[in-house]
């Protein structure tokens, strides 16, 4: 109550470490991996759900679509690219951009037309460097899955820098 400042999220794994270099996790440099692979959505799903309202959501650009759009299930967005303990650690920052989108939903003018004013749903307070660490999140997850060519050059499976992945 009362604060205007927004604690980071917490986005390492807890201890102890494992020291597991999972060599489908894009963080696998950090040599604290769990032995499983999980499905990540490489776009939040959080937001997609958020975004897409029907479960649906329309897509454009991505290589497997053979350069049509499409309305795809949120399901379609996801890639075997994180470890169950990384996927896990990192769904604070997805919690974040779907609450962001949320905020500025609450103040579309059609909505504040209807009510009248700003409603109070608008009002909220975002850590900016969790937003930061989203947007790289997601960037190193569609180049890790391959579904963005940076320079027209694929590089799914290319692991990042790792100052990326200090979150």
């Amino acid at each position: 109550k009362g604060e205007v400042f927004r604690r980071h999220a917490r986005t390492r794994p807890s201890h102890p470490r494992t020291g597991v270099r999972h060599q489908g996790c894009f963080a696998q440099d950090l040599g604290d991996c769990s032995p499983d692979i999980s499905r990540e959505h490489f776009v939040s799903s959080a937001l997609l759900d958020a975004i897409g309202g029907g479960g649906l959501v329309r897509a454009d650009g991505l290589p497997w679509l053979n350069g049509g759009a499409r309305a795809l299930a949120v399901d379609s967005f996801t890639a075997k690219i994180l470890c169950v303990r990384h996927n896990s650690a990192l769904s604070p920052l997805d919690n974040t951009s779907a609450y962001l989108f949320r905020l500025l939903y609450s103040i579309h003018p059609a909505r504040v037309a209807s009510q009248g004013a700003l409603p109070d749903s608008c009002i909220g307070i975002i850590n900016g460097h969790d937003l930061e660490r989203w947007c790289a999140k997601v960037l190193i997850g569609l180049c890790y899955s391959g579904n963005v060519h940076p320079g027209g050059e694929s590089m799914k499976g290319e692991r990042p820098n790792m100052a990326l992945l200090e979150f």
